[in-house]
């Protein structure tokens, strides 16, 4: 059970979730489908999302999670044994401050000004309570259970309720990721578990600086974490000397992001490229090298030279990405897979066959494991790497 991100609607299906060719839902012209038969099948529940004067008033974060949620609820009225699962999740209301609770009832009228007479009906069919404080409920199990959703890139695509995977527990350093196919929520090793031993992933991003990431675990899920990881702080992101650059710093900042955003005064390639450059050796002098923000203006600077097809330059920035996901996270993260294949192609395309290959050898190693053998990323590898193999032989 999901709901797919707004800005991603564009190329996956809102019934099977696969990514390929889509057309709009000829109606509203919300959500996507891959194919007459999939549109069909999903038409007894959009139906009633389909020219909802509700939902498009709604901002875009209510609207994908009253959806999800509508969702869930159409999938208990098919099979009400879903319900007595859906009520075991933890919700955490008692630990919830006022706001939040009066954040969740926000949504909960959003969602009963939704729903018509017959889905409200439905609760008084699973004898479960009153309808906006069921509702409210039903949002805090939610919100504790539902997991981001991301593509083999690891992009996001949106939000979904796996009721078995939400049994596992969070890690900052966790032996077990979850990846996506479809409908399906697949759980990977990440290492060996022997037996008796707790799988658990990550609730966030382990690479977050510890203090933002324990105050999204408490914002977010309600619990301290306390793990071997959270204890053993990161070395301070910032060097001990005064910030004499502070403001210059901050500056470079604002540029990365209006560079991403293709707001900058100027497009043309050397002079953005002259001004990032100048951000990141800034930065470099003042910020530690984990830096989230000198991390930021590196993978800016590598997509404008894998724009401009400057492979020798895109080469030395995607490693120094890879330096900087090899320091905070585990040795088989995918982004480390991912980013081993990009460095790759760089390095094909800048005619360094040998080097092409070894590096995706290293990718290849990572991506079989977190997305499978069978998985098209890599199977992508695969094509390379037989590609570098004939081209090392001659």
């Amino acid at each position: 059970m999901a709901a797919l991100a707004d800005s991603e609607r564009h190329d996956i299906c809102s019934l099977c979730y696969t990514q390929q060719k889509t057309f709009l839902c000829g109606s509203c012209k919300y959500l996507r489908y891959c194919s007459k038969d999939c549109q069909k099948k999903d038409w007894k529940i959009h139906r009633r999302e389909c020219g909802s004067h509700e939902l498009a008033n709604m901002s875009l974060k209510t609207r994908q999670t009253v959806m999800l949620l509508y969702r869930v609820l159409r999938a208990v009225e098919a099979d009400n044994s879903l319900f007595m699962l859906l009520k075991g999740l933890i919700g955490h209301e008692s630990d919830m401050s006022s706001d939040r609770i009066s954040q969740l009832g926000s949504i909960a009228t959003s969602m009963l000004a939704f729903m018509n007479e017959r889905d409200i009906r439905m609760f008084d069919d699973l004898d479960a309570g009153e309808g906006k404080e069921l509702v409210i409920s039903l949002l805090a199990r939610l919100e504790s259970n539902s997991f981001a959703m991301w593509d083999s890139q690891l992009f996001p695509t949106g939000a979904g309720l796996f009721l078995f995977g939400s049994l596992l527990n969070h890690s900052c350093t966790p032996n077990a990721l979850l990846s996506f196919r479809g409908r399906q929520v697949i759980i990977r090793c990440l290492e060996p578990i022997t037996e008796g031993e707790e799988i658990c992933h990550s609730y966030t991003d382990p690479a977050m600086p510890t203090p933002e990431r324990r105050l999204y675990l408490r914002n977010q899920y309600l619990f301290d974490c306390d793990c071997p990881r959270c204890k053993q702080l990161l070395p301070s992101f910032v060097h001990d000397q005064p910030l004499e650059n502070g403001q210059d710093v901050q500056q470079c900042v604002e540029t990365v992001e209006r560079h991403r955003r293709g707001d900058s005064e100027n497009d043309n390639p050397s002079v953005v490229m002259a001004e990032l450059q100048r951000c990141v050796t800034l930065q470099g002098k003042v910020l530690h090298r984990l830096h989230t923000d000198l991390l930021r203006t590196t993978q800016t600077l590598l997509d404008l030279c894998l724009e401009i097809q400057d492979w020798t330059q895109a080469s030395l920035y995607c490693a120094s990405i890879i330096d900087t996901y090899q320091a905070v996270y585990s040795s088989r993260h995918p982004l480390i897979g991912i980013y081993y294949f990009t460095l790759a192609k760089c390095q094909w395309n800048g005619n360094r066959s040998n080097d092409a290959l070894e590096t995706l050898r290293m990718s290849l190693e990572i991506l079989r494991l977190t997305h499978g053998a069978d998985e098209p990323l890599v199977l992508e590898v695969v094509s390379l790497m037989k590609q570098a193999e004939s081209e090392c032989a001659k």
